[in-house]
């Protein structure tokens, strides 16, 4: 996971999170609340991981610009602050041990629901499994399994109101929405929106195993027997006695939510529209010239870099194209090399070589955790000079002053043609600054 990607995820949920607390919550829809929660989790996961990215290619209409493919610049070593420790190692260190404590939770967790099948008895009950255990617990359900101790004493209407209750979270197979959250805890474990978002679904499942007892159990006394009736239960499990109760109280008594009140949920639909659009959408690239590489490059520790300017052309009655019969290629292929294909090939070498050369990640961008694509445009002359550079896309000064001085410094290339005449041709060149590791 990206720096990038765990910031837009957190996004993600954070407004999803948002739309339910203020308009969602108290709605009495718990069937479509559990829905949303579920669904909002994994798509925060699903929209910043997606890359909208046309697949047809521009065609030589005006305003249209050829893009070079993109080129990833991975900064080599790590971060060193002034006390000599390594700052990207620290921080990988700590999410590290966070997983594996949150691994080592979750697995004691298992373990511990496990552990109640030794010396129980399991009695099969249609679609679930009711287990007696030795042990003194609240009695819950886990997947498809219904935990009651032996020492457990309750008459008849009580263990009615529980067997309805449990039986609801089994055949909901509420167990599945628990494990997802507690997965989601170990890789996340540092956001606290993801144990912002578990609360609220185990909310949800009581408040549905809730509704289902109450349809043959007066509300006042259900109510009653929660409050007298209070074991300690199980993490991962759903629990007949869970923590909040004065909650759950207040939505057993809550009236219906009219049915007008549906039109909130309506409102979903924009926010992921937004969603989508700020973090799935991105700037098209297009293969036309260089094949995608990798270079991986050590940081710059020179002095700041200085924007270099390219100037503007004056030749203003020149036609600017985009797609000509012979594309401008970089410098040092001769004709001798081979076919067109080959003589492409070589080129697209070239080129990367140049920038491999001469390209640095810079130190300022690096120490701050800043990454992105920066696109520069240019324009390659009818004698092969390179006029017109200038950022289109920027992500931070030092890196759009380091794209534009490698772009400076390219020999002249050979020049396009069209209908066997030199022309003007403009490209945009995508490089991406990524911090490696």
């Amino acid at each position: 996971m990206t720096p990038n990607y765990i910031l837009e995820t957190g996004l993600c949920w954070l407004f999803f999170y948002l739309l339910y607390t203020v308009l969602l919550k108290k709605e009495t829809f718990f069937s479509i609340n559990r829905l949303y929660l579920i669904g909002t989790l994994l798509l925060g996961l699903l929209i910043p991981a997606i890359d909208f990215i046309p697949t047809e290619k521009p065609a030589a209409i005006a305003g249209l610009t050829v893009y070079l493919s993109e080129i990833t610049v991975l900064a080599e070593g790590t971060i060193i602050n002034e006390s000599g420790y390594s700052t990207g190692g620290l921080l990988m260190l700590i999410y590290k041990a966070g997983v594996l404590f949150f691994l080592f939770r979750f697995l004691t967790g298992i373990a511990g629901i496990l552990r109640l099948f030794r010396g129980s008895t399991i009695f099969p009950k249609g679609n679930y499994k009711q287990v007696y255990t030795q042990y003194e617990h609240a009695p819950f359900s886990f997947l498809n399994y219904f935990f009651v101790s032996q020492k457990t004493d309750l008459n008849e209407k009580e263990w009615e109101q529980v067997l309805r209750h449990e039986q609801t979270h089994i055949e909901g197979r509420h167990t599945l929405d628990i494990l997802l959250a507690e997965v989601l805890i170990i890789l996340f474990w540092f956001n606290p929106l993801v144990y912002l978002y578990k609360n609220a679904i185990r909310n949800v499942h009581e408040y549905l195993a809730d509704a289902a007892v109450i349809k043959t159990v007066p509300t006042v006394h259900y109510g009653r027997f929660l409050l007298t009736y209070a074991l300690p239960g199980f993490r991962l499990a759903n629990n007949f006695n869970h923590s909040q109760l004065k909650k759950r109280i207040a939505m057993m008594t809550k009236t219906q939510s009219p049915k007008h009140a549906l039109t909130k949920y309506t409102l979903f639909i924009p926010l992921l529209m937004l969603m989508f659009i700020v973090f799935s959408c991105r700037d098209t690239v297009v293969d036309e010239v260089v094949e995608q590489s990798e270079i991986s490059l050590k940081v710059d520790n020179s002095t700041e870099n200085t924007p270099v300017v390219i100037g503007q052309s004056d030749r203003e009655d020149n036609t600017v194209y985009t797609i000509v019969d012979e594309m401008p290629r970089f410098p040092g292929c001769e004709i001798s090399t081979g076919s067109k294909g080959g003589i492409k090939k070589c080129a697209d070498k070239q080129l990367l070589q140049h920038i491999y050369s001469n390209i640095k990640y810079p130190k300022e961008a690096r120490d701050a955790g800043i990454e992105g694509m920066v696109v520069v445009s240019f324009i390659i002359e009818k004698d092969g000079s390179l006029s017109d550079a200038q950022i289109v896309r920027s992500i931070e000064k030092h890196c759009d002053a380091e794209v534009l001085r490698v772009v400076g410094a390219m020999p002249k290339w050979v020049p396009g043609e069209q209908d066997g005449q030199p022309v003007r041709v403009k490209f945009n060149l995508p490089v991406r600054f990524k911090l490696a590791g």
